[in-house]
């Protein structure tokens, strides 16, 4: 996690203040422990990280890198249009069923700026602070992004970020949540406490790759990556694909209804993603294990005194793994003894465990959207100029997102990744897929008999 750079974009159908929103930005990381965001990392002798703080932040050493990109032309002239779900086309039935962008790979680079940082000995060999922003301006639109560390925070420490910087922003910066003690460790608390509050043994435990089957596992993994090139895209995802989708599970489902009611939105994307991320898995190799590897948060799901409901953004989360396919895995025991596996494996290795077979494939599953960012984000204060035009804009409030995206820039991607962003005003998903590249070919096959 160390070395995964993140940047996270957000498309604006407004003409938005590049100042204010520095400016409020690095007011926020004056307040309280939220100036450790303004920390430069360093490595020490121990191979551990540390944040050096400026005392002051000034001109020279500000809280936040931060870069902008002016232009008085529309962004419809420009490759940035192709992200913006409204300007596709034309024809409702293009916005029908779901539409592969090559965002990621293509226009990254372009929204996070040339001064962003790609590696994270960008940070370590220089006097660049954690957060940098950049904004790109057009006359009827605004991308803004900000570049950091994943070791920084997780989505939903980013929630707290931006909703905190939209406070500073509409001049409230006396409602600022303060940023839990960054020393605090809460998953250490419960690795590490002599009297364990439960001592359930972890369900999958028994699939934990050890010895020679790890071995196996590594190699296989390895000589995938060598022999399939991996590419990372995004798939928009229409609400009406979303309403076909539950219809299917709920036939599926039929026979209980109270799963039925049960099922999410989160639930039938997952499904659905996966089965897409699998689906270059020839149906004549039955004996392929699969295995779906998925990012718990804990907030809120530990109990107060291991995890003090005020807790945030934390400057070095961790993730805890856990199989979701029943609820016998969100247990409150389960969940404990997740987090002391997970807490343990990360600290003896640096790297989290892997619940499968020697020969399986696992698929690492992401989902913020319960962040609701589209509800989160308010930047109207830093409106110069609205875009008075498309029903993507009507559909759109004014300073609120018309799309966000997270985007990790690593040198080797992963094998096979879903990280689900969350949903526009319109009910429209986006989410980014590292699949290899004979993957998205089925996948393309797939959605254009949608």
């Amino acid at each position: 996690m160390r070395m995964m750079i993140m940047s996270w974009s957000m498309c604006f159908h407004e003409v938005l203040d590049p100042e204010m929103l520095n400016t409020s930005l690095s007011e926020l990381l004056t307040v309280g422990n939220w100036r450790k965001l303004g920390g430069r990392p360093r490595l020490a002798e121990d191979g551990k990280l540390e944040l050096h703080i400026p005392e002051a932040f000034s001109p020279s050493r500000p809280a936040v890198h931060f870069t902008t990109e002016p232009s008085s032309s529309s962004v419809m002239s420009h490759p940035l249009a192709s992200t913006i779900p409204s300007l596709f086309s034309h024809s409702t039935h293009v916005l029908s069923r779901p539409r592969i962008l090559n965002t990621p790979s293509t226009l990254t680079p372009m929204l996070a700026g040339p001064e962003a940082p790609t590696t994270f000995s960008d940070y370590t060999t220089t006097d660049r602070p954690l957060l940098s922003l950049h904004v790109i301006t057009f006359n009827d639109a605004a991308f803004v992004t900000i570049t950091y560390p994943h070791s920084v925070t997780d989505g939903m420490g980013r929630k707290e970020l931006v909703e905190n910087w939209c406070r500073v922003l509409a001049g409230r910066k006396e409602d600022v949540k303060p940023l839990a003690d960054p020393t605090f460790d809460p998953m250490a608390r419960i690795a590490q406490s002599e009297k364990q509050r439960y001592n359930e043994t972890f369900l999958w435990e028994h699939k934990r790759l050890r010895g020679w089957g790890k071995l196996r596992f590594t190699l296989n993994l390895l000589w995938y990556l060598l022999t399939n090139r991996i590419r990372q895209r995004n798939l928009f995802i229409p609400a009406a694909t979303l309403r076909t989708l539950r219809q299917s599970a709920e036939a599926d489902t039929s026979q209980s209804p109270e799963a039925a009611t049960r099922l999410s939105d989160s639930d039938i994307l997952t499904a659905w993603l996966v089965r897409l991320a699998c689906s270059h898995i020839t149906r004549s190799s039955p004996a392929k294990p699969i295995a779906v590897s998925t990012a718990l948060d804990l907030r809120g799901r530990l109990h107060e005194e291991d995890m003090p409901a005020d807790v945030g953004l934390r400057l070095q989360p961790r993730g805890v793994q856990l199989d979701k396919h029943d609820g016998s895995g969100l247990t409150d025991a389960q969940i404990y003894a997740s987090t002391k596996l997970t807490y343990n494996a990360v600290a003896e290795s640096g790297s989290t465990n892997q619940f499968t077979e020697p020969n399986g494939f696992v698929v690492s599953v992401s989902n913020v959207s319960k962040a609701r960012f589209h509800e989160v984000i308010d930047f109207s204060p830093a409106i110069v100029k609205t875009e008075g035009g498309g029903a993507e804009e009507r559909m759109t409030p004014r300073g609120r997102i018309v799309w966000q995206c997270n985007t990790p820039r690593v040198r080797m991607h992963p094998p096979c990744l879903v990280y689900i962003q969350g949903k526009d005003h319109a009910g429209n998903y986006l989410a980014q897929m590292l699949v290899a590249e004979k993957t998205w070919r089925v996948i393309e096959e797939t959605i254009s008999k949608m």
